[in-house]
C-alpha cells in the first residue's frame, strides 16, 4: 500500500531495529487523530518506537494530516513527497492551524532520500514543540530536496537549531507573517556547505526570536540576501538584541510612529 507519511520515535540505541507507522494514500480523511489513516491502525505517541518520514509517491493522496486541536505526539518528523508530485499543493504537507504538534527529537521540512523529495509544514495557529533541531529543507542524499516552513500564526519552540538548507542538495524557504517561532538554539543556514536555495522571509506581526547575540551571523546572513522582507531587504533596526535574545521582527506601524514623533522631538531639541 502506497504510504504518505511515516512517523517515528528513535530511542537512540544502536542496536535497535525500528519499524514505522505510515499515513496512508489511501487516507480516508485529513484527521491526525483517526487511528485508521495509520498503517499499524494506532495513532502515533511519544512512546513509539517507530521511524519518523513523510512520503507521498503519487498525486493520488486525497488526504493530507491537518491537526485541529488536541495534542499530537511523534518521535521524529520529515515532510517529503517525491518528484511526482511535485504541483504546488499537491506534495507533502502537514497543516497545524490548532492544538500541539510535538516531537521527541528533529522536525524536518523536506526530507532526505535518493529519490526527489519536497514538503511544507503550514502553521496557522496552537502550538508546534520541537524537541530536537528543526530543518527547512534536508537532504544529503544527492536527490534535490526542498522544505518550506509557512507561519501565519501561533508558536514554534525549538529545543535545538533551526537549519535551513541543511544538506549538499537541500534548499530551504520560511515565510512567517505572523505568529513566533523561538529558537533555544542558532539559526544556522547552510550547515553544511550546500549551493541550495536559501531564504528566511519575515513579514507583517511574523517574529523570530533566537537566544543569546547572534547579530553577527544574522546579519552576514542578511547580506547573503537569505533572510528578507517580502523579497526586500531585512534592515538592521529590526534585528535586535534584548539582552537575551536576538529579536527578527518589523515594528508595528503605531511604534513606528512614535519612534519617528521621539526623534523628531530629539531633533527640535538639538
Amino acid at each position: 500500500m502506497k504510504k504518505l507519511l511515516i512517523l517515528a520515535l528513535v530511542l537512540g540505541v544502536a542496536s535497535s531495529v525500528l519499524a514505522s507507522n505510515d499515513w496512508l494514500t489511501s487516507a480516508a480523511s485529513s484527521d491526525w487523530f483517526d487511528a485508521a489513516n495509520w498503517d499499524d491502525g494506532v495513532v502515533p505517541s511519544l512512546t513509539d518506537t517507530t521511524n519518523t518520514r513523510t512520503f507521498q509517491t503519487h498525486m493520488n493522496t486525497n488526504y493530507m494530516p491537518i491537526i485541529n486541536s488536541g495534542d499530537a505526539e511523534v518521535g521524529q518528523l520529515e515532510i517529503g513527497g517525491d518528484s511526482q508530485a511535485l504541483i504546488p499543493g499537491n506534495f507533502a504537507t502537514v497543516t497545524l492551524n490548532g492544538g500541539t504538534l510535538t516531537t521527541v527529537d528533529y522536525f524536518r521540512h523536506g526530507a532526505s532520500s535518493s529519490s526527489t523529495r519536497w514538503g511544507k509544514f503550514i502553521m496557522t495557529g496552537g502550538t508546534c514543540n520541537v524537541g530536537g533541531y528543526m530543518a527547512t529543507g534536508y537532504g544529503n542524499s544527492g536527490a534535490e530536496t526542498k522544505g518550506w516552513t509557512i507561519v501565519s500564526g501561533g508558536t514554534i519552540n525549538v529545543a535545538g537549531d533551526w537549519r535551513f538548507a541543511n544538506g549538499s542538495t537541500a534548499s530551504g524557504y520560511a515565510y512567517i507573517s505572523g505568529g513566533t517561532v523561538t529558537v533555544a538554539g542558532i539559526l544556522n543556514m547552510r550547515p553544511s556547505g550546500g549551493t541550495g536555495d536559501t531564504l528566511l522571509d519575515i513579514t507583517g506581526s511574523g517574529k523570530v526570536v533566537l537566544a543569546g547575540d547572534q547579530i553577527e551571523q544574522v546579519l552576514a546572513y542578511r547580506d547573503n540576501g537569505w533572510i528578507q522582507s517580502d523579497g526586500e531587504e531585512f534592515l538592521d533596526e529590526w534585528i535586535t538584541f534584548d539582552g537575551t535574545n536576538t529579536v527578527l521582527a518589523i515594528p508595528e506601524p503605531a511604534t513606528l510612529c512614535i519612534l519617528a514623533v521621539g526623534a523628531f522631538g530629539l531633533i527640535r531639541r538639538k
